[in-house]
């Protein structure tokens, strides 16, 4: 009965108003859905003007054309009586909605009922509004302002840390990645440098097996020439025993002597013969020295070839005492 009652009169008044924002329904849930639209416009002009970034003046004038349609519409609708104004917006302000809102709601309710009086027609015709807007914007709207202000520098705040945890997070993670790639190029510069090392201790393995090569091959060939000059001793030795030979086997005999003086005169002869042949040997050092130089078995053909002199001295010195014999029989 409540809404026929108030319909029609808010229909009127709203129609040629040019305010989009509001509707000429005045069903409770409609209305209830205004209020909070145009609640929550001025609170976000207020939290403006208390950031600094709105004028306060300008910001009310705006709010307020809105506060004195919504609240007049309110009121006429409800043919001026303060019961029925105060019945109706219960209604509204029990729809859904936050406390918040509930309680911004039931603040506005109240504000229009505080300023009608009980006479309804004075209500309806003759009743200023702009004084209850006014109060309306300088407590209900400024405390649901501060309360938004405070919210939104909590959550600035808030995102201020998350932005700050989540730069910290990234210079982490960077400084990880870079540790990380750090100890990649390290373990790479290592392994290159073991690489490297390896590739130099082959090179010098391979030079000291060319060293060792060249310098067998060296030696094998110094010995062909060590081998080579001592055939060639072997050789000038084995023809100065030949002539040694030849000359003691060429030797001139021992004759008797004709006469006893001569007989006397051979022994001495004899002897100087065989001292003679004794030392013929002597001359061999040098090549005695050269022999001993070269391998054993040069040292032992030198060493038969001295054995076959002294064996040809003695058998010179031997001929000798055979002929002083002689020579001292026939005295007798």
């Amino acid at each position: 009965m409540l809404l026929l009652l108030i319909a029609a009169p808010v229909t009127a008044m709203l129609r040629g108003t040019g305010d989009q924002t509001l509707v000429a329904d005045m069903r409770p849930e409609v209305v209830s859905k205004l209020l909070k639209s145009v609640e929550q416009k001025w609170i976000h002009s207020k939290a403006m003007v208390l950031s600094n970034t709105t004028d306060n003046d300008q910001a009310f004038v705006d709010m307020e054309q809105s506060c004195i349609k919504v609240s007049t519409a309110i009121v006429e609708g409800s043919e001026g009586q303060r019961d029925r104004v105060s019945e109706y917006m219960q209604d509204v302000c029990a729809t859904d909605g936050t406390n918040d809102d509930k309680t911004l709601c039931s603040g506005f309710a109240s504000g229009i009922t505080g300023h009608m009086t009980d006479d309804s027609e004075f209500n309806r015709d003759e009743l200023k509004l702009s004084q209850f807007c006014r109060n309306f914007w300088e407590h209900e709207v400024t405390t649901a302002a501060q309360a938004e202000a405070k919210e939104r520098a909590e959550e600035m705040e808030k995102e201020r840390v998350e932005k700050e945890e989540a730069e910290k997070k990234a210079a982490a993670q960077a400084a990880e990645e870079a540790q990380e790639a750090a100890k990649v190029k390290a373990y790479e510069a290592e392994e290159a440098a073991k690489a490297a090392k390896a590739a130099t201790s082959k090179a010098a393995a391979a030079s000291n097996a060319q060293t060792n090569e060249t310098s067998a091959a060296s030696t094998q060939a110094q010995a062909n020439e060590t081998s080579a000059a001592s055939g060639t001793s072997n050789t000038q030795t084995n023809e100065t025993s030949a002539v040694s030979s030849q000359t003691n086997a060429t030797a001139t005999p021992v004759e008797a002597p004709a006469t006893p003086v001569e007989a006397a005169a051979a022994p001495v002869e004899a002897n100087s013969t065989v001292e003679q042949t004794t030392t013929t040997p002597a001359p061999a050092s040098p090549a005695n020295s050269t022999t001993n130089a070269t391998p054993a078995v040069v040292v032992a053909m030198v060493s038969e070839k001295q054995a076959k002199t002294a064996a040809m001295n003695a058998t010179v010195v031997k001929n000798a005492t055979v002929v002083k014999n002689s020579t001292v029989a026939i005295r007798k």
